[in-house]
């Protein structure tokens, strides 16, 4: 199973836009990096992202280095 091509896409994105990756690290909730994506033409839903925040591990996502329990609870 391959991650939505939007969400890739907005990956790579975020790999070379420092604000970006601030707006993203500052998230408090998914549907605020969902928004985010979606303003700048990526679109994915909150559970899309769920199911593939585990791979996603750059130090600019909110889950970052916090533990599997801390990444569940920031998806409810």
């Amino acid at each position: 199973m391959q991650p939505p091509i939007s969400l890739i896409n907005f990956c790579q994105l975020l790999e070379s836009d420092k604000n970006l990756q601030y707006q993203v690290k500052s998230a408090t909730n998914p549907k605020e990096i969902v928004d985010l994506a979606q303003s700048l033409g990526h679109d994915f839903t909150n559970n899309e992202l769920r199911i593939w925040s585990k791979e996603l591990s750059a130090p600019y996502f909110p889950w970052s280095q916090m533990g599997d329990e801390w990444r569940r609870n920031f998806f409810k």
